[in-house]
């Protein structure tokens, strides 16, 4: 299966996006995906570019003279930084100075060509560095499927039996200490104290998003809090579960569709706009092997702090608010 590459151009550029496919024709590893010439009837142009930067794995804008004031390819960019797709894009040199947004001249751009007066010129400086760009490339996806290639075991000797029975032997004495610790009044005031930083980075994120013109609405409680806006929200609620051989803690994040509310009678909901529940993710209170309090997911059984868990809520709610903005020009 190819790769896919999301070209965002103008459509006054379309000779230089012609190059680009003529180059990738019949390339082993990739492809080009260039939305204006997939046309799907009946299908708004904002859905086939929100599909196509999603199934995209690299993002290649063609940013010329021609290009640089179109909303279209910014508010590209700027989708594709906010669900984390690779960004490479190809530059005009007489224009670093000139960015501003998303790519702007403090970051590294090493993929930029000279401009032309003669067309033709152009376009050959452009492929050269377009070429310099696919090979890059290369080399990146080469070395991961070499990372990612799977080797045999090899054989045990009674050595490494040994050294297994050791490390299962520590691996027993860390779960003891970690369930005592974990049913302690030590654990206890420790998952209250990870809340409420957990709650004071997630006020932070709101208003540096204020800053920036960005205005989601909070409202909390001691063991519940919920961040809303543009018609998403999620939110954070801490439970105790009192089971066999201990005390749990669960931390569960909701992803909702619609503003929900912490205190529905005293902001009702109007018929048939009642949140609906998008996506539920559990974690429980933890402690790593270096002592460190964490959160580990109940699905992919990961480590977790509180800062990467408001980092994850918040690229869900700014993602959303980015498609919706997306679609409504």
């Amino acid at each position: 299966m190819k790769h896919k590459i999301f070209i965002s151009y103008s459509h006054k550029d379309k000779d230089k996006v012609d190059l680009i496919v003529k180059e990738l024709k019949n390339h082993p590893t990739f492809e080009p995906l260039v939305i204006a010439s997939n046309r799907e009837a009946g299908k708004l142009l904002a859905d086939k570019v929100i599909y196509g930067i999603k199934n995209a794995e690299i993002i290649i804008p063609i940013i010329t003279e021609r290009s640089i004031s179109e909303q279209w390819i910014n508010q590209e960019i700027g989708f594709a930084t906010a669900i984390n797709r690779t960004v490479m894009p190809i530059i005009d040199n007489g224009l670093i100075n000139d960015l501003k947004g998303f790519i702007h001249k403090q970051i590294d751009l090493p993929y930029s060509y000279q401009r032309k007066s003669i067309t033709g010129q152009e376009n050959r400086n452009f492929i050269e560095c377009f070429r310099l760009l696919l090979s890059d490339l290369e080399i990146a996806f080469n070395n991961k499927a070499t990372i990612e290639k799977k080797t045999l075991p090899e054989k045990r000797t009674f050595k490494d039996s040994l050294t297994q029975f050791d490390k299962s032997l520590l691996e027993l004495q860390y779960q003891e200490t970690k369930k005592t610790f974990l049913n302690s009044q030590v654990g206890a005031n420790a998952v209250k104290l990870e809340l409420k930083d957990l709650f004071i980075d997630i006020h932070k994120k709101i208003d540096l998003l204020r800053e920036r013109n960005i205005h989601f609405g909070i409202e909390q409680t001691e063991v519940l809090l919920i961040v809303k806006g543009e018609g998403y929200s999620f939110s954070v609620f801490l439970g105790t579960l009192h089971r066999v051989g201990g005390i749990k803690y669960e931390l569960t994040i909701k992803f909702w569709q619609g503003m929900l509310a912490l205190d529905p009678y005293r902001t009702p909901y109007f018929p048939g706009r009642e949140p609906k529940l998008i996506e539920n993710i559990t974690y429980y209170f933890d402690r790593n092997r270096n002592g460190e309090v964490c959160w580990t997911n109940t699905s992919d059984n990961k480590e977790y702090s509180s800062s990467e868990i408001s980092n994850n809520n918040f690229k869900w709610l700014l993602d959303k608010v980015a498609e919706k903005r997306l679609k409504s020009i």
